[in-house]
């Protein structure tokens, strides 16, 4: 999928937010799926989002350490180099 492509698509999840469709959740992990990060990051950052956590890469990251991933990576794969 090209950039336009992902964009219109975004636009769409967020549309179907906002009318009560799905719910912040999904449209994360649907995002995620579109990116191609790895399943358990996707839905591990979904779920803190869920319970409130707004700057989940700013929570990790002070949690953790810093992480150069260019997504928010979960507790398991941040003990793994990334590459």
């Amino acid at each position: 999928m090209n950039k336009e492509e992902t964009y219109a698509y975004m636009n769409f999840l967020l549309k179907l937010m906002v009318f009560g469709k799905i719910n912040h959740y999904d449209a994360e992990v649907e995002m995620g799926k579109q990116f191609e990060y790895p399943m358990c990051c996707v839905k591990f950052f979904a779920r803190y989002g869920e319970i409130g956590i707004n700057a989940v890469g700013y929570y990790m990251d002070t949690m953790y350490g810093y992480d150069d991933a260019p997504y928010v990576r979960c507790p398991r794969c941040r003990d793994k180099k990334y590459v």
